[in-house]
C-alpha cells in the first residue's frame, strides 16, 4: 500500500528501502537508507537531544552534510509498557511519521515557523507498525523554557497565533516546544497528532490551557507574569480578538 502523488508533498518521494517505506525529500537527496534513522549509525555522529519534554526517542545527527534531528515514535503512559514503539497499522497514509511529515511542509510551505521535514520511515510488521521522522535541525536553538525575556514570550504569543490563524492545533504544546535560535527568532516544533482544520474558540482555549500548563510547572511563582505576556502578543496577534485569559 503506498500513497498516491496526490497525498504527499510535491518534490517528495516513496521509496522501498529494506524492510521500511521511506518518504523522503528528493530535491535534496538522491536515495534515502534505513541507516539514517538508526541512532547507532557511526556516520550520523548522533547525539541525543536533552529535553524535559520529550522520551528520550530523538538525536540529533548529521545527514548528508547537514544538521539533522531523528526522532522514533513511541507511546507515552500505561501503553509504553507494552507497546513502546507499535502503533496499530491502519494504511500507510495514517501513519503518525507521514501525517507529521506532510503536515509539517504544508505549513512550511504557508510560511509557518517550523521545522522543515527531511524524510520519514515505517516499518510494518502485520497488524502494527514503527515509524520514525527525520526534520532539519534549527541552529542555535533553545527551548522557550529558558528564556526570561518578556518581549520573546509576547513574540511567542504572536507566533501562536499565527498558527490558530492557519487552523492548526498542536496536540503537546509547550514550553520545550517553542524554539528561540540564535539570530532570535522562534520556531514551533514536535506537531505529532497536530492537525490542520477549522480551529473554534474553544479548541483554541484549550492549546492555551495546556500550554499555561506547562508555565506553571516550569515557573511555579513567575509564570503568571511569561505567560501573561504571551497572552498579550497572542491576543494582539489573532486578528485583534482577544479570546481572554484562559
Amino acid at each position: 500500500m503506498s500513497l498516491s502523488p496526490l497525498s504527499y508533498p510535491s518534490g517528495f518521494v516513496i521509496t522501498q528501502c529494506g524492510d521500511a517505506q521511506i518518504l523522503y525529500d528528493a530535491e535534496r537527496f538522491s536515495l534515502p537508507s534505513q541507516r539514517w534513522f538508526d541512532p547507532g549509525a557511526t556516520d550520523l555522529h548522533s547525539k541525543p537531544v536533552q529535553s524535559a519534554g520529550g522520551r528520550n526517542a530523538a538525536w540529533f545527527i548529521e545527514l548528508c552534510g547537514q544538521g539533522a534531528v531523528l526522532r522514533h515514535y513511541r507511546r507515552g503512559g500505561l501503553a509504553a509498557k507494552f507497546l513502546k514503539e507499535s502503533y496499530l497499522w491502519t494504511g500507510l497514509s495514517s501513519t503518525r511519521a507521514f501525517i507529521e511529515l506532510c503536515l509539517l511542509q504544508s505549513l512550511v510551505r504557508q510560511g509557518l515557523a517550523v521545522a522543515q521535514p527531511l524524510a520519514a520511515a515505517v516499518w510494518r510488521h502485520g497488524l502494527v507498525y514503527r515509524a520514525a521522522l527525520i526534520t532539519q535541525r534549527i541552529s542555535g536553538a533553545e527551548p522557550l523554557a529558558r528564556s526570561r525575556d518578556l518581549v520573546t514570550w509576547q513574540r511567542a504569543g504572536e507566533l501562536i497565533a499565527q498558527m490558530h490563524r492557519l487552523g492548526v492545533y498542536h496536540a503537546d504544546l509547550n514550553v520545550f516546544n517553542l524554539l528561540l535560535d540564535g539570530q532570535g527568532r522562534l520556531w514551533l516544533i514536535d506537531f505529532d497528532r497536530s492537525w490542520q482544520g477549522v480551529l473554534t474558540h474553544a479548541q483554541r482555549k484549550n492549546n492555551l490551557s495546556r500550554l499555561l500548563r506547562s508555565v506553571n510547572k516550569v515557573f511555579p511563582e513567575l509564570g503568571h507574569a511569561y505567560f501573561d505576556a504571551l497572552l498579550y502578543g497572542y491576543d494582539t496577534a489573532y486578528a485583534g480578538k482577544a479570546i481572554g485569559a484562559v
